[in-house]
């Protein structure tokens, strides 16, 4: 994932009081940290596609397909919170814009870990 898109991706969720009010600042790439670290958000960059030209890569754009996943220990919080994601990747960032490609694509409960999440599927250009 290029770093000003990570960056940015980020900073675009954490401007929203009502993501801050469920995570604070716990949005993290891939994984989360620590089994306490729960709500939270992850993402990770499942592809990325430079945007050509007849003339090749000329426009400067890629879009990145991003799976989100909201992290909670309700089925409610994680519903919730995935509504509060929705609504904001509905605004468009300073850097890029997003597509959501299905609201909600998977809920899924973790017995081991007790955790529900939430996943949606995002493009960003």
């Amino acid at each position: 994932m290029s770093a000003y898109f990570d960056r940015d991706f980020k900073a675009h969720l954490q401007a929203d009081s009502a993501i801050v009010a469920f995570v604070g600042d716990r949005i993290f790439p891939l994984v989360v940290p620590q089994a306490g670290s729960i709500p939270a958000l992850v993402y990770t960059l499942v592809d990325g596609q430079l945007s050509n030209s007849l003339d090749g890569f000329t426009s400067g754009m890629v879009n990145y397909a991003v799976q989100l996943d909201c992290w909670a220990r309700t089925y409610e919080d994680a519903m919730n919170l995935s509504i509060a994601v929705r609504n904001r990747l509905n605004i468009a960032a300073t850097s890029f814009n997003t597509v959501i490609g299905g609201f909600p694509s998977l809920s899924e409960f973790e017995p081991d870990t007790r955790r529900y999440r939430r996943m949606l599927m995002l493009s960003c250009w």
